[in-house]
């Protein structure tokens, strides 16, 4: 179909989407860019965009793209998140932090636990970073039984820390 029309936007958007997802991630980002000069509203593109960039190690390009995204929608709870972990990446662990904490309190999920606590323990943090290691393990549904047993002792860790 983009033989036919290139700015079909459902065929880039898909087309992106796939590419992603086989690992051809500059392939994908090419298709999903021309998809946003055509849709530069479009939500989905715009953090499938912004994921691209921050597995790729654009954490800047990344950040301005959640950044945006956050601003039109301050409530959204996966882009809060995506936009803490790619701060801890650039190591800006309070501007994580904050991401973190409000992504935490929109949603609770143990992935979001998981991504505060390390986030905590980097600046220090132990007693909190202890706290949300507690709540991810309370409920970690849909965790690797690896993460799960490395949380566990992670959290022996940190109680022998706070003695």
């Amino acid at each position: 179909m983009l033989v036919i029309n290139p700015e079909y936007v459902d065929g880039l958007r898909a087309s992106g989407w796939i590419l992603d997802l086989m690992g051809k991630k500059e392939e994908a980002r090419e298709f999903l860019g021309k998809a946003l000069e055509i849709e530069p509203e479009n939500t989905f593109l715009r953090k499938t965009y912004a994921m691209n960039l921050a597995v790729t190690g654009n954490l800047k390009e990344a950040i301005a793209v959640y950044e945006s995204l956050k601003q039109e929608n301050p409530a959204d709870p996966e882009v809060l998140q995506d936009l803490g972990i790619a701060y801890g990446y650039t190591g800006d662990i309070n501007r994580a932090i904050e991401n973190l904490k409000a992504a935490v309190d929109l949603q609770p999920n143990p992935t979001a636990y998981y991504n505060l606590t390390v986030a905590l323990k980097k600046v220090g943090n132990i007693e909190e970073a202890a706290k949300y290691l507690r709540l991810y393990l309370a409920n970690p549904e849909g965790e690797p039984e690896q993460k799960i047993r490395g949380a566990q002792q992670e959290l022996l860790v940190l109680k022998k820390l706070l003695q």
